[in-house]
């Protein structure tokens, strides 16, 4: 999401030992027994079922979880009736869980900090409702005088006002104030927890994280003031009329055109605390390529002296958590909303070192579930993929694949998603190009090429080519102007797609190769027939094209040589494609600025 975020870094726990950068801020006593879940977003009735399952509260909502620290990751709030519950049941566990030696942290989440700074695009009407009776009709009253002079030309003013303002609306404002109970609660969160050697935070840890910082303490300090300072700010803009009333300081426009901002309002905006690029609200860790976020990941780790990172903010596809980058980045955010997201409530716990993830099942049992990424993958050993692959074809009906003609599509279900296998059709030189682009995409662990397999059909011998369904062109996706998300900071996945059709010498790229899972926004590339050519030309659309490389593939390339094109490339392609190819490799090792 675009928007300015807002961040506290505080270190929950006991003694605490503060370094420079390259060790990170942890408890100084190892915590045996971690539990953290996910984005609640209100879903009282099922992070209830989840404590009670996992025997860390009792019928009545009391802590039974004894020395374990349970930790929450955010975003308790918006979008679900519950949040006010869900608050009131975590305070009263962070004054029960000490007295048998646990503890309660709970970080704060982008939406914990829009409701903070006045943001309430996502707030519920049952949300709102929570807090009818803590407003009186005079401050409704007082409101509506405000808002008829703010909108003297509105023909119905009483009933726009409650539908914008609905009843709670002020004393959820109120209860959300630094003076008020939910706010100053909020406000003495941490935004990023470090408990041994694991970080727990909402959105994830960019490398921006670490510029300039000396230690957590000092950069906690730092937003302190700056959270402190937009609020204070804000609001005497907002008296003065300067700002409009009830909306976020951060992100609002003046009432009057000409009116100037101060500048320390517009240096908060531009502030890394409430960018996209800090811990609230960044997604890179995620979700961005594995070849472009690992290396930024590694380094963000090694100057922390951190082991893992756990975060949630961003849905697992599917529902439960998963991991990335050898299990040192645990995506916990499953969806916990099932009405919004369509998840179940889950669980990272942490004990002793070792990690394992436990969700509820539709009968509202545990079970344990972790997984790998759709993101890592498609990158990955696709061993399991293509065997499951070719099971479920062999149960296919006989007709079905008999009269498969070029250009259909069979529907498969595997590892719990479903896919559609077209059949691909032609000439041998064309399926040969299409099985040498997906098997050199593996060797580089891109996973922009679907899974692309020999397959006979109705007589005919082709491919088939795996895909989710549900995905997109890029020319339709243009066309109906829809917006795809890029999750990672300074380059983005077109910059791999611009290296791959370089090593090809691809010139047909484009609108209708270009695909997109609509449910994980991972880019697809297909139409490779008339690749490879045997000439070491730059392809004719790169020409006018800002091309960089991102160091994790600039290794890849760099390690790659002639003796390892043929073994892997041999089968499908003559000697002559084959150093073509390797000669516009050294181009691009030659003459492609690297993005570090």
């Amino acid at each position: 999401m675009n928007r300015y975020g807002l961040l506290i870094l505080l270190i929950a726990g006991s003694t605490l030992s503060t370094a420079v950068l390259g060790a990170a801020t942890v408890t100084a006593e190892r915590i045996e027994k971690i539990v953290a879940f996910g984005d609640v977003h209100g879903a009282a009735d099922a992070l209830r079922s989840l404590l009670r399952s996992l025997d860390l509260i009792d019928s009545e909502d009391h802590w039974t979880g004894g020395a374990t620290h349970l930790v929450s990751l955010g975003d308790l709030l918006d979008r679900g009736p519950g949040s006010r519950q869900v608050m009131d049941l975590l305070i009263a566990l962070e004054t029960q869980a000490p007295m048998s030696g646990g503890r309660i942290h709970v970080v704060l989440g982008n939406h914990e900090i829009m409701n903070l700074t006045g943001d309430m695009r996502y707030v519920a009407a049952e949300e709102f409702a929570a807090f009818a009776a803590d407003e009186s009709a005079a401050d409704r009253s007082e409101a509506l005088a405000g808002y008829q002079i703010d909108h003297p030309d509105e023909t119905n003013p009483e009933l726009a006002f409650n539908n914008r303002f609905p009843p709670g609306f002020f004393g959820h404002r109120h209860a959300f104030s630094d003076s008020g109970r939910y706010g100053q609660w909020l406000l003495s969160l941490p935004q990023v927890l470090v408990l041994n050697d694991t970080a727990f935070v909402h959105g994830g840890l960019s490398e921006n994280f670490t510029e300039g910082f000396v230690n957590f303490d000092e950069y906690n300090q730092r937003v302190r003031t700056e959270i402190d300072s937009v609020m204070r700010i804000g609001g005497k803009l907002i008296a003065r009329g300067v700002l409009p009333r009830w909306q976020d300081p951060l992100t609002s426009e003046p009432v009057k055109a000409d009116a100037v901002l101060p500048e320390t309002l517009l240096k908060l905006r531009e502030s890394v605390t409430f960018n996209d690029s800090g811990p609230s609200w960044y997604r890179g860790t995620a979700a961005c390529h594995s070849l472009i976020e690992r290396p930024r990941f590694e380094r963000t780790l090694h100057a922390l002296a951190l082991k893992r990172v756990v975060m949630g903010h961003t849905p697992t596809f599917p529902r439960y958590v998963q991991t990335r980058f050898d299990g040192r980045a645990v995506l916990a955010d499953t969806g916990m909303l099932a009405s919004r997201y369509k998840g179940r409530p889950s669980a990272v716990i942490i004990e002793n070192g070792g990690l394992t993830a436990w969700q509820l099942n539709s009968a509202g049992e545990l079970e344990e579930r972790l997984g790998a990424t759709p993101t890592d993958l498609r990158t990955g050993d696709e061993a399991e993929f293509t065997t499951a692959l070719r099971k479920a074809l062999e149960r296919l009906p006989d007709d079905s694949v008999k009269n498969l003609q070029p250009g259909h599509a069979l529907s498969l279900s595997l590892s719990g998603r479903s896919y559609s296998a077209t059949f691909i059709a032609g000439s041998k030189q064309a399926q040969r190009l299409q099985l040498a682009a997906y098997h050199l995409d593996k060797s580089l662990g891109l996973g922009l090429v679907p899974v692309t397999v020999p397959y006979p059909a109705n007589g005919k011998r082709g491919n088939l080519e795996v895909m989710p369904v549900n995905t997109i062109s890029e020319r339709r996706r243009i066309a109906d102007n829809v917006y795809r998300p890029n999750w990672c900071t300074g380059i983005s996945d077109y910059q791999l797609m611009y290296t791959f059709d370089m090593l090809i010498g691809n010139e047909a790229r484009n609108g209708d190769n270009i695909h997109y899972d609509r449910a994980t926004w991972l880019m697809y590339l297909n139409g490779h027939e008339s690749a490879f050519p045997t000439t070491s030309r730059r392809p004719e659309y790169l020409r006018e094209t800002e091309t960089r490389i991102p160091a994790g593939l600039h290794s890849r390339l760099a390690s790659l040589d002639l003796d390892a094109l043929e073994q892997t490339l041999g089968e499908f392609l003559g000697k002559r494609q084959i150093r073509a190819i390797d000669q516009r490799r050294q181009q691009i090792l030659d003459s492609w600025p690297v993005e570090n």
